[in-house]
């Protein structure tokens, strides 16, 4: 047992690593398809790996290295969901082994740290079976930026801060602006550095304008803008739900926080030591901005993640006045039972879904973009007809076009690209907007367009482009779940 302890502190990172891979495998793969981020996000991935041009012919609304990276995964190792759902993997193991190395720093303490750090892999385990994200992957870096002035409280390379925040904001770039200004808040207003500061941000400024260049040269300057920047006052006026009680109580609660950890940094009757009162300063400087993740939508996903940084300072903050306690070899057992249970259902979970996709039943070969993916019967058949109608429209000489949140589930099989048209939402139109989407519409002629019967209103389809179909354009059958209506 002591030989397997001190294997594990010495292989500690290899250690988290394989451990977190057995515990959240089987829930990545073992999740039934949706019409959701990890559609919209596999088959954005998907158009520009068949020779579509990001923001020229795909309305994707985020700086672009998340699906560069994507690409060139698929490039790599084969264009499907299960590609999709390693790259997904490989950013939610990133992100958990980055938290272990933040707090195995600043506690220094290996055994709590992964105790910790497993407790955080079953907490957060929500925000990684959604498929791979951008968010997720740009706290990733965020948390390695932060480890990085952990690391280099006395030295720090401020070109390389920059670049960490460039490349922030090049995955998602409201993230790289919150991270940029927590480095603000601390270099700037608690440090006083102010060289050091305008060097991290000559550097970002500079790395920016060659990647503007870039577009330029490529053509796509204009797009990049108008679909990275110009849709932004749309998408958070219509689609906004920051006021909901889990967004108001992430605010709250990390403000207090922050205002808890002032007090502990500025009372001196409480005796902690000059680097702790300095990792809270650290920590605290990111805090409050990287807590506008929630900010337009502030659902369960997007809380979860404001709440990392918070659960960091505050196991922070206990450790300081119980370092020393040991943990008794009952609570040990436990907690390895816990752990190992949580493999134990991962790996069957694994088996089960290793199983689905070698059976006779599956449906997609290792060539379809959609192999890897659990589909339910009723929604393969769905597929199945219309994509066959979609098909035998256009023998007819006939256009089919799909408004809906599910329309990349038809056209992706296809290899088609229908631009705007595969994801309608407010926001995700550009500076145009809804009224630039009509104006579209007006311009199609013997076209079929396919609007959803029943709307989930949890989704940011434009209302006011499907009353203009309705109100203007004749219904002339139903297929599935859709109405049909004709543009002659």
């Amino acid at each position: 047992m002591n030989k397997l302890k001190n294997m594990i502190k010495k292989y500690d990172v290899p250690f988290i690593i394989i451990i977190s891979i057995l515990i959240i495998t089987g829930f990545i793969l073992n999740v039934e398809a949706q019409a959701g981020d990890e559609l919209w996000n596999f088959a954005n991935i998907y158009k520009i790996y068949n020779g579509n041009q990001i923001y020229s012919d795909i309305n994707v609304i985020i700086t672009p290295l998340f699906f560069v990276i994507g690409n060139l995964l698929f490039k790599l190792l084969s264009a499907n969901i299960l590609v999709f759902k390693l790259y997904d993997l490989i950013i939610a193991i990133s992100l958990i082994l980055v938290v272990y190395l933040i707090l195995k720093k600043s506690i220094k303490d290996k055994k709590i740290s992964m105790i910790v750090v497993m407790c955080f892999i079953f907490y957060f385990i929500g925000i990684f079976i959604g498929g791979a994200n951008y968010n997720t992957l740009a706290l990733v870096f965020c948390f390695i930026g932060i480890y990085y002035i952990i690391s280099h409280k006395e030295k720090r390379n401020y070109i390389l801060q920059g670049t960490i925040a460039f490349i922030i904001f090049l995955i998602k770039q409201n993230i790289g602006v919150y991270y940029i200004l927590g480095l603000v808040i601390y270099e700037l207003f608690i440090n006083r550095k102010i060289k050091e500061i305008l060097i991290t941000s000559i550097t970002f400024l500079a790395e920016l304008i060659i990647t503007l260049a870039i577009f330029q040269m490529n053509g796509n300057l204009y797009n990049f803008m108008d679909f990275a920047f110009g849709g932004i006052g749309e998408f958070a006026s219509k689609n906004a739900s920051f006021t909901t009680v889990a967004g108001l109580s992430a605010i709250l609660i990390n403000l207090l926080i922050t205002i808890a950890s002032i007090y502990i940094i500025k009372n001196q009757k409480i005796e902690i030591k000059e680097e702790v009162k300095e990792n809270l300063k650290i920590f605290c400087s990111f805090l409050l901005p990287l807590t506008l993740v929630i900010y337009p939508i502030a659902n369960e996903y997007h809380t979860r993640m404001s709440y990392i940084l918070t659960i960091i300072i505050v196991v922070y903050i206990v450790y300081q006045f119980i370092e020393g306690i040991k943990i008794n070899k009952i609570l040990q057992i436990v907690f390895c039972a816990i752990v190992g249970l949580a493999i134990s259902f991962s790996v069957f979970l694994l088996i089960n879904y290793i199983i689905k996709i070698n059976s006779k039943e599956y449906k997609f070969e290792v060539d379809s973009p959609y192999f890897g993916i659990l589909m339910k019967e009723e929604k393969y058949e769905d597929l199945k007809q219309i994509d066959e109608y979609i098909m035998q429209n256009e023998k007819n000489g006939i256009k089919v076009k799909i408004l809906s949140h599910q329309a990349l589930w038809y056209v992706t099989p296809l290899k088609q690209n229908n631009g705007v048209m595969d994801l309608p939402f407010k926001g995700n139109l550009g500076s145009r907007g809804e009224d630039g989407l009509i104006d579209d519409i007006k311009k199609l002629y013997n076209t079929k367009i396919l609007l959803q019967k029943e709307k989930d209103k949890k989704y940011q389809e434009s209302e006011k482009v499907e009353n203009f179909i309705k109100e203007n354009y004749e219904k002339v059958e139903e297929i599935g779940i859709f109405e049909v209506y004709y543009i002659e």
